[in-house]
């Protein structure tokens, strides 16, 4: 076997149907490099991505193909970070936290779902990728969790949606914001500013611009058929306050973003956004929810207390001091 340097374009050209050649044809704004591992014949067996994307760190991911010999696919990958000043490693991730990043790491149970990350390529590609990190460390655990008992959880929530309807904020979903190109655009807009208000303490976090935030949203959308159960919570003054991005998957309420912004805070708007999507599945008649990709610190993960807990998926993020 023998490792090559190689462009965007061949990287992409080796699986066509992978979800990231988007990304990895897209023009973006870090240094990056792909390898390719070829048989005796010529023949490209696998493909990984190495990218500077922080100022500490590179991220390694973008893998592909037979990741039974991965590990001199990773060590080039190391090598190249690096040759351009990187200290440390971090994958598997797609550039940064905004993309594709983390690993399942447990067993097989429980439904399998297209927003994990790369579950659209199979259990058997997802556990090669995780053993193509076993000589990193784990510097982060996720989970989702599917719980039952969503009755008992909207009782709980819900005055939290009375209450701030009684102090003026508006709740709208985003079928009703998506209705005009208009209210749209203003929708997109509100996600971004909350979005990076909200998130800019989390874990790795780097901004983006705006116009990159609205096309991987966009793309996101448009994967959900149905968008009646995420909100936005307007002030009484007509400001964006809070939002949940939420929607049904294989009999479940996914709840997969939530984000209040800073000057909202303290008013239990989380709650409400969520009681907003959790409302909407009891009149669909669902009676199970998912808490997605939490971050295992999370306070979130408290929600789960409020339920009983169906099956829990686990996740992994992985490092290396180069």
């Amino acid at each position: 076997m023998n490792i090559k340097a190689i462009t965007p374009e061949e990287a992409a050209a080796f699986d066509p149907k992978d979800p990231a050649v988007r990304l990895i044809l897209g023009a973006v704004p870090y240094q990056r490099q792909f390898f390719g591992l070829f048989d005796s014949a010529g023949v490209m067996r696998a493909r990984i991505g190495a990218t500077l994307s922080y100022e500490n760190a590179g991220t390694i991911g973008f893998l592909r193909g037979d990741l039974g010999q991965s590990a001199p696919l990773l060590s080039s990958a190391e090598t190249w970070l690096k040759s351009v000043g990187a200290p440390r490693a971090i994958g598997p991730m797609q550039y940064n936290t905004w993309f594709t990043y983390r690993i399942r790491v447990d067993e097989a149970g429980g439904p399998s779902f297209i927003w994990e990350p790369e579950a659209s390529s199979g259990f058997e590609h997802t556990r090669s990728v995780a053993q193509a990190f076993a000589g990193y460390q784990v510097v982060e655990n996720y989970s989702s969790k599917g719980l039952s008992g969503l009755e008992h959880f909207s009782e709980l929530i819900s005055p939290d949606l009375s209450l701030a309807t009684k102090n003026g904020f508006v709740f709208k979903s985003f079928t009703e914001l998506m209705s005009e190109e208009a209210s749209k655009k203003s929708l997109l807009s509100a996600l971004y500013r909350l979005s990076i208000e909200a998130f800019q303490e989390a874990f790795l976090f780097t901004p983006i611009s705006e116009e990159v935030f609205t096309a991987l949203y966009v793309s996101g959308l448009s994967l959900i058929r149905d968008l009646s159960f995420s909100s936005v919570a307007f002030s009484a003054s007509g400001e964006p306050a809070a939002f949940t991005f939420a929607f049904p998957d294989q009999g479940y309420v996914v709840i997969k973003t939530v984000a209040v912004g800073r000057q909202f805070r303290g008013q239990r708007l989380a709650n409400a956004t969520m009681a907003f999507a959790v409302q909407r599945a009891r009149e669909q008649g669902l009676d199970k929810m998912v808490h997605a990709m939490m971050r295992s610190d999370n306070v979130s993960q408290s929600w789960g207390a409020k339920a009983s807990l169906l099956w829990e998926h686990r996740y992994a993020l992985f490092a290396k001091d180069l």
